[in-house]
């Protein structure tokens, strides 16, 4: 993902769904990446009126998303699992 697709997914999904999932006060959390903490990523937050938490990269014990994709990993690649496509990764995934 690049920055420019990141920012058109924040724009398709987030600002249309922020509200119904998180209520109206809601803030957004995300890792230290570059494409999320790009001075380009910023300003489309201010842009947008989407106040971000302030988050420590390289803990994830703070950062629940993390664990949870490290659990995700686990379970999908369990017992030595290979996968031989991008459906059947897809397939897994959903099936965890």
């Amino acid at each position: 993902m690049n920055l420019q697709a990141y920012q058109s997914v924040l724009a398709s999904h987030l600002l249309s769904n922020a509200e119904f999932l998180a209520g109206e006060n809601w803030k957004y959390q995300q890792d230290n990446a570059l494409i999320h903490s790009s001075n380009s990523a910023k300003n489309w937050f201010q842009v947008n009126n989407v106040e971000t938490l302030k988050w420590t990269a390289k803990f994830p014990d703070r950062n629940p998303v993390e664990n949870l994709w490290g659990d995700l990993a686990r379970r999908v690649y369990a017992n030595g699992r290979h996968l031989t496509s991008s459906i059947e990764l897809k397939s897994t995934i959903e099936g965890e």
